[in-house]
């Protein structure tokens, strides 16, 4: 009885697995995540109040909260980025270009009128802007 118990439970999860694998394995899937990463990013910089340690921890690494050590670990080339980005001088970003870059790797641009920003975004780990 118990290895029957044990057979059906591998054989749901299993069958889970091969129904979710197109879904989480798909092509499309780090391009879609790095626009949404970028868009909620951008978004918590721009909401009323500013929300800039989610926005940091979207940049960091990819998550949405992160512990006050790791926070502060990335602090300063948090600021360096936004600075030298431009993002925060205009507001209503929008995501105009998403290109695959290499395994990983998403290239993606944001544009505000005239101004336009195209960031490095990796799976887990800093956005980067492009040379």
């Amino acid at each position: 009885m118990k290895k029957l118990l044990i057979l059906v439970v591998v054989v749901v999860v299993a069958v889970l697995a091969v129904r979710k694998f197109g879904q989480w394995f798909s092509v499309d899937r780090p391009t879609e995540d790095a626009v949404q990463r970028v868009q909620k990013m951008i978004g918590a910089m721009e909401g009323t109040p500013r929300d800039e340690q989610t926005a940091l921890c979207l940049w960091a690494l990819n998550r949405q909260a992160l512990d006050a050590d790791t926070i502060r670990a990335y602090a300063n080339q948090w600021e360096e980025f936004w600075r030298r980005s431009g993002l925060g001088a205009a507001r209503g970003w929008t995501v105009s270009v998403v290109e695959p870059a290499k395994a990983g790797m998403t290239t993606v641009m944001a544009r505000s009128g005239d101004l336009e920003v195209r960031m490095y975004v990796p799976e887990r780990a800093q956005i980067s802007l492009t040379p």
